[in-house]
């Protein structure tokens, strides 16, 4: 292996126990499997046709497990080439290359600069940016304040202890929670805004 030194395997749906490559040297904290199978718990059985966004993309083990699962499409935002190497890798291996997209950009610029690819918004978003430097926060913000979510959209954040989502903006309504160990998971679901009157 020369872009990758270790594997970790697909958890559940067409693509169970196939291979995704990690990057080296250190550069992602990709979900384990027990956390993975958590998330898919806290989301159920409702991917069949769902566009998938997936910020800070890393391997795209967690996009790769919502198509593995029924999801349709997935936008997969990594930023440095190395790791979207990698991620290319695994799709083309996955054979997943016709219902995916890599965008090799800041996540934040991504989401302050940018409109949804193939113009339609995203029915599930993974957030998973490194803990405790207010990027969760600041990327709920984001999702929230531009076209990325419509009504009944999920979004699931993997954090750390030290990364406080109680200020998650109006619109943004958190459903589920779970620990395991120092990592975090939150399910929030956008809502309609109210009406006035």
């Amino acid at each position: 292996m020369t872009l990758a030194e270790r594997v970790l395997r697909v958890t559940g749906g067409d693509l169970r126990g196939r291979r995704v490559h990690m990057p080296r040297g250190g550069k992602v904290r990709p979900a384990g499997g027990r956390v993975r199978e958590a998330i898919f718990n806290l989301l159920g059985h409702h991917l069949h046709g769902l566009r998938v966004l997936d910020l800070y993309a890393g391997s795209g083990i967690l996009g790769i497990e919502a198509l593995s699962r029924g999801a349709a499409h997935a936008v997969f935002v990594e930023k440095d080439p190395a790791v979207a190497a990698v991620l290319a890798r695994n799709l083309a291996g996955l054979d997943l290359t016709g219902r995916t997209e890599i965008i090799r950009q800041d996540v934040n610029r991504f989401l302050k600069n940018m409109e949804p690819p193939g113009g339609k918004p995203f029915e599930l978003v993974f957030l998973d940016p490194p803990f405790s430097l207010g990027l969760a926060l600041e990327g709920l913000t984001l999702l929230q304040a531009g076209p990325w979510l419509p009504p009944g959209a999920r979004v699931v954040v993997k954090h750390g202890a030290g990364d406080d989502l109680a200020a998650a903006p109006p619109g943004l309504e958190r459903i589920r929670w779970r620990e395991y160990g120092s990592t975090h998971v939150s399910l929030f679901l956008s809502t309609p805004p109210h009406s006035a009157g």
